[in-house]
């Protein structure tokens, strides 16, 4: 590296680090690899002869008389690693003093010259703070007060001051000199001010104050007036300095710095590369870190997302760095900093080792040297910080320093590190940690180097590598230069809040914006009821380097309504518009309406992509053809359905936009996209969600880059799976509704507690069946309840015992086998459970059963209980061949790994087992297994994949131990992978990944291990057991399993959390943390299943055009529509129209506020129909007393629009037929839209003619049997009797009669036909109803062909004559009479006459249908269905 030349004043660092801001005390340093500082000195700058102290062998010493320091309070020296020097610092109650004789004061009678290096703290002073002075009633001073920092002296009997300003927090080099007569202050070799002061100096009078003060006065024996500042040098000299001795001394505090070059391990990402470039290492990329240009440090840098590392092959460096080494590592954490947990930056520690480490919010640099010793201390989120860790084995120290200074340290335990056994964690890692061959741990933060050095850099060398690192960058200011609203400006309408920065990378995220002390966020619409005076957007936050910003805008704004919707209304011919708008100060709200223009598209096509399109032509699958509009194709998984128009504008205008309406499922996006002609690029200008049962509406703006030569626009409609982590779930105790999904899976983890509680010795045999019970009540559950909750599938993560974990063997090696063993049993037994119940179900082995992945293959504990034979077993059995389920070990006798097949929902799956510390070898025959089943849906199962969130919700988390190298290998390459389940570290985490990998592939991660969630004694009832109290937390928290209940159709997986031991839901009281706030446990989730589909619907595509035609303007009450009418449209256009809103009242002082809506509507006939139906009604009509009348006959009405009318002619008036006079109608009608026609009609009734009185059958009088039913014949005119006046009652009824009574209570409109019956001739007087019969179905005459019309008739054939000829409806006829059998020829007709209560038969319960019917008997019959049955019927 260059040696670099610090400026003459230099910002001193804001390290962001919560502490008391004072400086570590100096610590021993090894030998120095190259010199850190070389100190220039012009020749003409003068020896200090009075006073000389410089801090820079960590004392406070005077190397000019070697006065002694007395110290008052704590001074603290300590390395500023700005400077690369070490300084004194001073708190405001601290302070070095050194005593000056008659003799020094003589020396200083006729001048002097006092050199104080200093920069002042960001607090505020206290008055006249002294840096270096001796000043009391007499003497001298340099002096900080406010923003200003001066040089006084005591002479002729009073204080004389030259003042000049400064900055806090920024080193000066600062010069006073008086020459007998004036004196001048000095800033950076620059004369800042100057005064006359006459001569001598004034002696203090008390003797106790002849001292020089550095960090306050002398006072009376006790130093006052303190300051707080940092002082890098003072000096006093015995005679006035010259200017260019001045500026000689400045140059010697301005100084040269070399950092040392890092011999170990260098990268440095500023040339766009990640190549490490001291020793040519080899790298290897997990995820995809981003190297792009940073803003504010001016160069390239890295930023790893929390699922990106780099690694670095190391081992072979061991040996350099075992015994002393030094990490530098120059980050910014992006985001909020973990709030618990582990997240690493630059690492190399895997059971050993080194890293510069996040522990939750504390940055730590931890060596290992058999156990962690960790130096750390707390940081801010979005901050740059230069960190260096140094291990010095030879003081056996760690040491941490920040930005140039020591911050921590902390002692080891031995001399030389430890590294980690596994040499495939033998690598230096970049934005992670190490793990067995993968990287773990994953940080969110952007590096700009990293680099190791063979040796313990001193405190001089990390501040050379600080200033290196950060040369001129710390001071930059954010500079706001520019924002909308803008300062001192009005704003009038709604508008987008912007702000512009001069260097937006220097503003750090988390910035606060806030509009008259509500936050706000840049991008945000404001304005809109908004009252009228004056606004300010606040702006609080930091640099990326911890310098803070805060900014006002003040503006004003007349009143703004706030818009409420527009509403178009069609009806009578004309369209309604309205517009709603409210003022903030409730006033009247006046509304101009202007027309608008409507381009529609009135074609394009449609089809099918892999990835949103860059081009305007692109390739595509499934064209089809659009005639405006249209659903679109419905896409599979990692495909896109597209919709592409054409619309033809016209010249480009101001306020021009696009406008796309149409349709989307609510857990689908449509995203709106216009051509930009000169970028070349789809530009989006709108998008959204699908809405439930309602049109979805998107618009916005376009200019005039949107449009062709032609004046078309290119429009593109896409349609998207969010794969959101939004869909609505209610938190309840209580699983899903086994009607709502097709199929579950059970998923437990790491029950090493609960077998480890189930096989302990000391516990007694009633504690440990509480701990058995924990594990084996799931089992139990799951199989009692598979049927009803459709368990299809069950799969345990890994770390099924607890005491298999250790990497290497143990002293008590064969006591701690057989503890495994012990538990091994149990866990074989307890899983037994599942396996009698025939559920295909799988496990892995955790870190706690395969000995942290030292104990694999086929003769290890793990497989002797769990090895391939159990499974294989299984696969006989009939409930695994109904589920069509399979078993395949990756290797022969070794089920370190496996894969499952089997089928649920309908579907077929994959369920791929890797065990913990997955190998290269192990990636590659998943992937292989993955690429074999592409057609299936598969999931990964394993056991360290991602680490436990933090957040309240239980999302955002890092990858855990294996889950970097899972990811890069497996989800990142095979898109029928879906969903990865795992366990490991104790907590929840729920990861929805969109276009992992590429475009379209989406996977669920699932974290949901409660090992550590704790439960009371007291709720287990243990209670007294085993000495326990009933306070006691017992690690039960693996007895909750997850219930994943998929809803195949919808693709979407509910989520909930249970514990039979308990009989409790969601385990989020349980967790020692108290991290989650239950939706971690109760969840829905999107699932990238075959069945997940894509599709939208277009209903219209238009670009609207505003103008300045006023349709017109109405003013309303504030909340209420304005509404004005636009007549003379045509029907089937489409127009636009747009309201201006604006406070009706504001005074002059104010300009109007206003706020702009637009509403779109196709006219239709309600809107443009202006035409009157055409209404026909008869001529006026006389009719007589008793005719029946229509008042409806002849009578229509027709529309140019709605067509026949007639059904909606309304009648006024009626006509009474019995009662004569004339009468009046009027006609109504009406259509749709509102017109309508009326006419008139005169109704004369005249009296009628009275006929005759028809007088009783001279043998019917009244009272007499059968007198009702035959008076009703005789006036129903159904008979006239004999000749003689009788009707003879009891005489039987002839064939003949019977069917001619019938025919005229019928009175049917034609008879027609022929001679139906060889007895029957048209000379029989009842020929033409004895054919109306025949023809009817009434009768079919004898097999001979006769009718025998003079035959008496049976009670039997007349039933079955009226049934048929009547018809009734279809019914059920189940009353009869005791002697019609349902064998009778007649007993329908017969059970119809009992059912209907036409006939009740005799008193015995008899009908006697065989005997012949009377007169009389026919009369009663017809007279009873015609005046209690025809109605029914």
């Amino acid at each position: 590296m260059t040696a670099k030349r610090l400026p003459l004043a230099v910002l001193a660092l804001s390290v962001g680090l919560t502490s008391t801001g004072a400086l570590m005390p100096v610590a021993a340093t090894a030998a120095p690899i190259a010199p850190a500082v070389n100190t220039a000195t012009a020749a003409a700058a003068p020896a200090a002869d009075l006073l000389d102290v410089d801090f820079e062998d960590g004392t406070a010493a005077d190397a000019a008389q070697g006065r002694q320091a007395v110290a008052t309070g704590d001074p603290e020296i300590g390395m500023d690693g700005s400077l690369a020097r070490y300084v004194g610092a001073f708190d405001g109650d601290d302070a070095y003093s050194y005593a000056l004789t008659d003799q020094d004061y003589t020396a200083l009678a006729d001048g002097f010259t006092v050199e104080c290096n200093f920069k002042r703290d960001a607090a505020a002073t206290s008055g006249e703070d002294t840096l270096c002075g001796n000043k009391e009633a007499g003497g001298f001073a340099m002096v900080v007060k406010g923003d200003q920092a001066g040089f006084m002296i005591h002479a002729e009997g009073g204080y004389t001051f030259a003042w000049a300003d400064i900055d806090a927090e920024t080193w000066y080099h600062a010069a006073g000199v008086y020459d007998g007569e004036s004196i001048r202050l000095y800033l950076d070799g620059e004369l800042a001010a100057e005064a006359e002061a006459g001569g001598p100096m004034t002696i203090p009078a008390n003797e106790n104050a002849h001292a020089v003060v550095l960090g306050a006065d002398s006072g009376n024996g006790v130093p006052g007036q303190f300051s707080a500042a940092t002082l890098d040098a003072a000096r006093l000299y015995s005679a006035p300095a010259s200017a260019e001795q001045v500026a000689a001394l400045n140059a010697a505090f301005a100084v040269e710095v070399e950092a040392p070059a890092a011999e170990v391990f260098n990268v440095d990402f500023a040339d766009g590369t990640s190549a490490e470039t001291a020793q040519g290492l080899e790298v290897t990329t997990h995820g995809a870190p981003v190297i792009e240009q940073d803003a504010a440090l001016g160069r390239n840098t890295a930023t790893f997302d929390g699922d990106d590392a780099l690694l670095y092959p190391l081992g072979d460096q061991y040996a350099t760095l075992g015994d002393s080494m030094t990490v530098e590592c120059v980050f910014r954490y992006n985001g909020d900093l973990p709030t618990s947990g582990e997240t690493n930056m630059c690492a190399n520690k895997e059971g050993g080792g080194f890293s510069m480490t996040m522990y939750a919010d504390r940055l730590t640099f931890a060596v290992n040297t058999g156990s962690y010793h960790n130096a750390a201390i707390e940081i801010e989120p979005n901050e740059w910080y230069h960190a260096v860790g140094v291990f010095d084995g030879g003081s056996q120290t760690v040491r941490l320093y920040v930005n140039g200074e020591l911050v921590a340290e902390t002692p080891t335990a031995n001399a030389e590190i430890t590294w980690p056994s596994n040499p495939a964690a033998h690598n230096m890692v970049i934005g992670a940690d190490s793990s067995n061959g993968g990287s773990q741990f994953h940080s969110t933060s952007t590096i700009a180097s990293t680099r190791i050095f063979g040796d313990a850099l001193d405190a001089h060398q990390v501040a050379a590598l600080n200033i290196d690192a950060f040369e001129g960058l710390r001071d930059q200011e954010a500079e706001l230069t520019a924002s909308t609203p803008a300062e001192d400006s009005e704003l009038t309408r709604a508008t987008e809040f912007a702000v512009e920065w001069a260097n937006p990378g220097l503003v750090a995220a988390g910035t606060a914006y806030s509009l008259d002390g509500e936050p706000v966020e840049p991008g945000e619409i404001i304005g809109s009821g908004m009252q009228a005076g004056e606004h300010v957007i606040g702006i609080e936050g930091k640099t990326v380097f911890g310098l803070p910003i805060s900014e006002t805008v003040t503006f004003t704004s007349g009143s703004i309504p706030e818009g409420g919707g527009t509403e178009t209304g069609q009806g009578e011919g004309t369209v309604t518009l309205s517009a709603r708008a409210t003022n903030p100060d409730g006033g009247d709200v006046t509304s101009t309406f202007y027309a608008g223009t409507a381009a529609l598209a009135d074609g394009g096509f449609q089809g099918l992509v892999d990835q949103t399109p860059t081009t305007l032509e692109f390739d595509y699958t499934e064209e089809a053809a659009l005639e405006g509009g249209g659903d679109s194709l419905t896409a599979d998984p990692g495909e896109i359905p597209f919709q592409r128009f054409d619309v033809a504008v016209g010249e480009a205008a101001e306020g021009q936009s696009i406008r796309w309406a149409g349709t989307a499922d609510p857990n689908r996006q449509v995203n709106l996209l216009v051509w930009n002609t000169a970028q070349e690029q789809w530009d989006e200008v709108a998008a959204g969600r699908g809405l439930q049962e309602s049109e979805l509406v998107l618009s916005g703006e376009i200019g005039e880059d949107h449009l062709d030569e032609d004046g078309t626009a290119a429009v593109l409609v896409v349609g998207e799976d969010p794969f959101a982590d939004d869909l609505a779930n209610e938190v309840k105790d209580g699983f899903e509704d086994p009607a709502d999904y097709d199929f579950s899976i059970a998923h437990f983890t790491d029950t090493q507690y609960l077998a480890e509680g189930a096989a302990e010795d000391a516990y007694s045999e009633e504690q440990q069946a509480v701990w058995a019970e924990a594990y084996t009540s799931v089992a139990e559950w799951i199989v009692d309840n598979a049927e009803q909750k459709k368990i299809e599938y069950v799969a345990h993560t890994g770390d099924i015992m607890e005491n298999w974990h250790t990497g290497t063997p143990r002293a008590d090696e064969e006591e701690y086998r057989q503890i495994a063993v012990e538990e091994f049993e149990f866990v074989s037994e307890a899983q037994k459970i599942l396996d009698d119940s025939e559920i295909p179900n799988g496990v892995t082995p955790g870190n706690h059963d395969n000995r942290s992945g030292m104990d694999v293959g086929p003769d290890n504990l793990y497989n002797q209980y769990f090895g391939p034979e159990r499974y294989e077993a299984l696969e006989q059995t009939q409930g695994w061949k109904d589920a069509n389920a399979t078993y395949t070990p990756w290797r022969e006798g070794d089920n370190e790994n496996h894969y499952d097949l089997f089928t649920a929902g309908g579907l077929d799956f994959i369920a791929v087992y890797l065990g913990y510390d997955v190998t290269d070898e192990e990636i590659e025959w998943a992937s292989g297994v993955l690429e074999e089943y592409s057609d299936r849906n598969a999931m990964i199962m394993t056991h360290a994949q991602r680490k436990p969130s933090t957040s309240p919700d239980g999302r955002g988390a890092t990858f855990s131990h294996d889950g970097a190298k899972i990811d890069e290998g497996l989800l990142q390459k095979h898109r029928n992978v879906f969903l990865a389940l795992s366990g490991h570290e104790h907590g929840v985490d729920i990861e929805v990944r969109k276009d992992v990998g590429t475009q379209g592939n989406n996977v669920v991660e699932l974290l949901a291990d409660y090992q550590f969630y704790t439960v009371s004694a007291e709720e287990l009832g243990l209670t007294g057991v085993d000495g326990r109290s009933a306070t006691d937390m017992l690690q039960f928290g693996s007895s909750f399993f997850r219930m994943l209940q998929f809803d195949v159709d919808n693709a979407e997986l509910a989520v909930d959390t249970y514990s039979p031991l308990l009989d409790d839901f969601g385990a989020t009281e349980y967790d020692d943390r108290n991290r989650y706030n239950g939706t971690e446990d109760d969840t829905r989730l999107p699932i990238q299943l075959e069945t997940r589909k894509t599709s939208f619907g277009t209903n219209q595509v238009m670009v609207t055009t505003p103008t300045d035609e006023v349709i017109g303007e109405a003013t309303a009450t504030s909340g209420w529509p304005a509404s004005v009418e636009w007549s003379g449209l045509t029907e089937g256009q489409t127009y636009a129209w747009y309201a201006t809103s604006r406070d009706a009242e504001t005074g002059d002082e104010l300009e109007a506020g206003e706020t702009h809506q637009m509403g779109v509507f196709t006219a239709s006939a309600a809107g443009t129909d202006t035409e009157a139906p055409e209404l026909t009604v008869p001529d006026h009509a006389t009719l007589t007393v008793g005719d029946a009348f229509d008042p409806m006959a002849g009578v229509s009405a027709t529309d140019t629009v709605d067509g026949d009318l007639t059904d909606d002619v309304q009648v006024m008036g009626s006509v009474d037929t019995a009662t004569a006079g004339s009468y009046s109608l009027t006609y109504v009608v009406q259509d749709a839209n509102g017109n309508q026609s009326v006419a008139s009609r005169a109704v004369v009734v005249e009296a009628a003619e009275q006929p005759e009185p028809v007088e009783d059958f001279t043998d019917n009088p009244e009272g007499s049997q059968y007198y009702a039913p035959v008076r009703w014949m005789q006036e129903a005119g159904i008979t006239t009797g004999y000749a003689d006046g009788t009707y003879r009652k009891g005489k039987d009824i002839s064939r003949g009669e019977s069917v001619a009574f019938i025919y005229r209570y019928i009175d049917p409109e034609a008879t027609g036909g022929g001679e139906d019956f060889t007895d029957v001739s048209e000379a029989n007087v009842f020929f033409d109803e004895i054919v109306w019969a025949a023809n009817a179905g009434v009768t079919k005459g004898y097999a001979d062909g006769r009718f025998l019309p003079y035959d008496s008739v049976s009670r039997g054939e007349f039933a079955e004559f009226l049934f048929r000829a009547v018809q009734p409806g279809e019914g059920e006829w189940d009353e009869s009479f005791s002697d019609v059998a349902e064998s009778h020829p007649h007993h329908e007709a017969i059970s119809w006459l009992a059912s209907t209560g036409v006939s009740t038969g005799y008193k015995d319960g008899t009908y006697q249908p065989n005997e012949t019917i009377t007169r009389g008997e026919v009369a009663a019959l017809m007279q009873r269905y015609a005046t209690e049955v025809a109605d029914q019927d």
